[in-house]
């Protein structure tokens, strides 16, 4: 494999070794699953932008490590490795997911996500996760995201 040439590309070793893991609610460690935050959290580790034993919600990521950052709020700003955040006005961001490429389809521009999904408060076990359909998944970008930022910027 050849050596990653940016913070960027160290990140996407991570998250892209981690495609189909198991989702598991809280979960941080790759071998037993990962909830939204704990995917993301293990390739802003290795890329050295969080501490190796930090952890957080999508919330927090938003709301307090990135909180300086600039938001983004539409589809023509998205770019590879933005972090992107759902939520409901007034309350907290529930789901986080990096943005893993942009591809023309048609006349207009595929967003792909890549994430810990499908599961919820319920999926602590490798067998809850098969039955939810619920792992670490590339897909098209799910309508309704608030906010996006660059951590590698």
């Amino acid at each position: 494999m050849a050596q990653p040439d940016s913070l960027r590309d160290v990140a996407f070793v991570v998250w892209e070794r981690l495609l189909h893991a198991p989702y598991k609610w809280g979960g941080d460690d790759p071998m037993s699953g990962v909830d939204c935050s704990g995917f993301v959290l293990e390739g802003l580790k290795a890329a050295g932008l969080v501490g190796r034993d930090f952890d957080t919600t999508a919330e927090g990521l938003l709301s307090q490590v990135f909180v300086k950052l600039v938001r983004v709020t539409h589809t023509e700003q998205l770019r590879r490795g933005m972090l992107v955040f759902w939520g409901r006005p007034g309350k907290p961001m529930h789901h986080v997911e990096v943005i893993y490429g942009l591809y023309p389809l048609a006349r207009e521009m595929c967003v792909l996500t890549i994430g810990a999904s499908g599961g919820g408060s319920a999926t602590v076990s490798a067998d809850a996760a098969v039955q939810q359909n619920a792992y670490v998944k590339i897909r098209p970008v799910v309508s309704g995201w608030a906010a996006a930022l660059d951590p590698f910027s």
